[in-house]
């Protein structure tokens, strides 16, 4: 064969496989078939860098003369991404990236629903508490029975969405690897677990239509490559699992679409969202404006911070950013959530980037919508607010969820739990923002929320029926008379006695002035000794004004003697 015939034998065979390597990488990756999606030139740029070496080895091997022209057309689709990244770079468009985001300065009292007392159950009942390291922990539990579902399927990950009315988080379970896939495909994923993260209520939803197509399943029911097939030259965003408000059997995929608006591929912006029916695999398209009410995840909060960290970081231009920073700021690095009209709002907090330990403000952002709120509350970031929480019972080891924010008479206010090893909630908290000193630690959220009241000074100090009920502090024939009066005691130790009476163990601790504090015993007071330094909360009613034996509230402040 002469060289002529082997050199085009040699293109002909590297062609052949590099067209072979493109349309299987294409086909793992679905990228967009659009001149706006980078993923689409990087394919094929890497298949003809493929195909130039192939022709080069064939040509090394059959001693031709090397040929530049695939090298060459590898090289310009390589220069042409380096062109089109640097043109689309934020070192040159720091201005145009800066200006993604649109922000309404809110008002704090006018726009955030206001709690007054505990007895305002349908605000308290909003407040989601309980984050997706909980939820997954008892969702496991829940589904470990289930020996048909947990030996085929793992659990997905989380949304929160709101659904009926409620916060909710939602999970569908997954295929448990491709091997699982290719044996029960053709039966679809069976269900989904719905946590309410307000109360720990955790079930699994067996579905009357199975999943069919899903992010993690593969070959043609992997979701992406669904949408890909009727939406080729869309860009596609994360999907996230939702239910449709009034049936736990209809099922959606919400995937966010988005265009590029800085050069050719830079500056991402949402523009709508495709909403797939998980069971059936059919879709629609709706613009960003036109989103239907019951959907709550478009715009995520990924996105929201990414758009408002180059929104802090790049107003003043991209050098100032990298040198100076003056004003610069940035996002909390994570976000919580709020349930607000029937929709799920993201919040985070805004601090300076020279400064880690509190906030200037706090963003708020509609996910449905995009709308983007900016409420001038300087305080404490998120952080500092759970290690205030975790301080207040150390000796415990608990850890503190990403807490949410609310407003208690209008002042802004963090909420979270305290959860101990198993993610088992354990304590409610609350932490003032503008003043993280002023903790509240509850077993219950009621409890934490009387004493974030008293705290402030929002309510008497008085001790009412129930909150005497509750300590065990009552005689049942007269308990409309034992309301008392709440004093605090800062005493040493000098001794420590346990009794039992009825069944019940209490707590007797003898300060230096002979003076006994009474409590139920707990086991946080396993740690107390003699000499230890404590502040506490007692109750003088009218049994124990004149008595040397005194009801304790709450401890609130330890200090141990250290050669104890």
């Amino acid at each position: 064969m002469n060289k002529n015939n082997e050199s085009l034998l040699n293109y002909a065979v590297s062609i052949m496989f590099g067209v072979i390597f493109f349309f299987l990488i294409k086909y793992h990756a679905c990228p967009a078939a659009t001149f706006r999606s980078s993923d689409y030139f990087w394919i094929m740029g890497v298949a003809l860098f493929f195909m130039s070496l192939i022709k080069s080895v064939m040509d090394f091997v059959d001693c031709n003369d090397q040929s530049i022209v695939l090298p060459v057309i590898t090289g310009v689709v390589f220069l042409f991404i380096c062109i089109c990244g640097l043109t689309g770079s934020k070192i040159l468009n720091a201005k145009q990236y800066a200006n993604r985001i649109t922000i309404t300065n809110g008002n704090w009292s006018d726009d955030m629903i206001n709690i007054d007392s505990f007895d305002d159950s349908n605000i308290i009942d909003t407040i989601a508490l309980m984050d997706s390291n909980t939820a997954r922990t008892k969702s496991e539990t829940a589904l470990s029975s289930l020996s048909n579902v947990v030996s085929r399927y793992e659990l997905g990950e989380f949304t929160q969405i709101n659904y009926n009315g409620k916060p909710m988080k939602v999970a569908p379970l997954q295929y448990a690897g491709f091997w699982k896939y290719m044996k029960f495909r053709s039966e679809g994923i069976p269900g989904y677990v719905l946590f309410n993260p307000v109360n720990g209520d955790t079930k699994y939803v067996e579905l009357d239509n199975p999943l069919m197509y899903s992010p993690n399943a593969y070959l043609s029911n992997k979701l992406k490559r669904h949408l890909r097939e009727q939406y080729p030259d869309k860009l596609f965003e994360k999907s996230y699992f939702e239910l449709m408000d009034g049936s736990e059997q209809d099922v959606f995929w919400i995937t966010a679409t988005y265009k590029p608006t800085v050069s050719l591929w830079g500056g991402k912006i949402i523009d709508g969202a495709i909403i797939t029916n998980a069971q059936t695999g059919e879709s629609n398209f709706y613009d960003a404006e036109n989103i239907p009410d019951w959907v709550d995840v478009v715009f995520d909060g990924d996105y929201i911070c990414e758009l408002y960290n180059d929104y802090g970081l790049f107003s003043n231009g991209y050098w100032n950013a990298k040198f100076s920073q003056t004003n610069c700021t940035r996002c909390t690095s994570d976000y919580g959530y709020i349930t607000k009209n029937n929709d799920i709002w993201i919040y985070t907090g805004i601090t300076s980037v020279t400064n880690d330990s509190s906030n200037i403000g706090l963003l708020m952002a509609n996910e449905r919508t995009g709308e983007v709120r900016y409420y001038a509350v300087g305080g404490a970031d998120e952080y500092s607010a759970m290690a205030a929480a975790r301080g207040e019972i150390s000796n415990y080891g608990y850890a503190a969820s990403f807490p949410s924010v609310v407003s208690i008479h209008d002042i802004p206010t963090y909420i979270m739990v305290l959860k101990d090893a198993n993610n088992i909630v354990k304590k409610y908290a609350l932490v003032n923002l503008e003043d993280y000193s002023k903790v509240v630690i509850g077993d219950t959220k009621e409890e934490a929320f009387n004493k974030y009241l008293v705290k402030m000074g929002l309510a008497d100090e008085k001790v009412e029926e129930d909150q005497i009920d509750t300590l065990n502090t009552t005689n049942k024939e007269n308990k409309k008379d034992l309301v008392g009066i709440k004093k605090q005691y800062s005493i040493t130790i000098a001794d420590i006695i346990y009794a039992v009476d009825d069944g019940q163990t209490y707590i007797y601790i003898k300060a230096d002035d002979n003076i006994i504090f009474k409590s139920i015993f707990n086991e946080s007071l396993l740690f107390l000794n003699a000499d230890d330094k404590i502040n506490l909360n007692v109750l003088i009613d009218e049994n124990t004004e004149n008595s040397s034996i005194v009801n304790i509230l709450d401890i609130y402040d330890i200090s141990k003697n250290q050669e104890n």
